[in-house]
């Protein structure tokens, strides 16, 4: 007979949500998305040489939604899921 606990045990790990690339005319990723992260998107200013390329938007709203610029696409998408975090009840 098989105890409640070794069937959690059994049950695979919830898999973590991931960003999802959108392609933008020149074949490179313009914007990411999260499945879990309603209205949040992390956009590239698609200009070759930015320093800080990178920045949060809410839906079709295209200027910075935190009113920052970032250097990595990383540092934009840690960031980005700490402004949905502080502002979820908004959406």
């Amino acid at each position: 007979m098989t105890s409640q606990l070794q069937l959690f045990a059994l049950e695979p790990a919830a898999t973590p949500a991931k960003w999802i690339g959108r392609r933008g005319p020149w074949g490179r990723n313009l914007t990411w998305t999260r499945d879990d992260l309603p209205g949040v998107i992390v956009r590239h200013c698609g200009h070759g040489t930015a320093l800080y390329p990178y920045y949060i938007t809410t839906g079709d709203n295209r200027s910075p939604a935190d009113g920052r610029t970032y250097g990595s696409l990383a540092e934009c998408q840690a960031a980005a899921l700490g402004y949905w975090t502080t502002t979820r009840t908004q959406y």
